[in-house]
């Protein structure tokens, strides 16, 4: 099994959060102890993003993205993919890049 990291970012922020240097002065969200957590704290934070490791819910992430309260949620590709299709704008169009 293979199983990729991802960061879940809005698709208004695609542009301009490309690498980890981008992330500096950013939040992000990961799941505690997770290999995301791990990723975070030697890729991100080293640059000057904030790692917060609390989840509450999948739901609140998403509001708190789409609230830019948050910049990005590090979790595995599969679950950031799901969520990318089920938060969509009224366009049906999703909110992520």
């Amino acid at each position: 099994m293979l199983v990729k990291r991802s960061l879940l970012i809005r698709r208004t922020d695609a542009e301009f959060l490309k690498e980890p240097k981008d992330f500096q002065g950013k939040t992000i969200v990961v799941t505690p102890t997770s290999s995301a957590h791990i990723d975070g704290d030697l890729r991100y934070k080293p640059v000057g993003a904030t790692i917060v490791s609390s989840v509450p819910s999948q739901d609140e992430i998403v509001s708190q993205l789409l609230s830019e309260r948050i910049d990005a949620f590090g979790e595995g590709d599969v679950s950031n993919e799901y969520l990318s299709g089920k938060y969509l704008d009224e366009h049906g169009e999703s909110y992520w890049s």
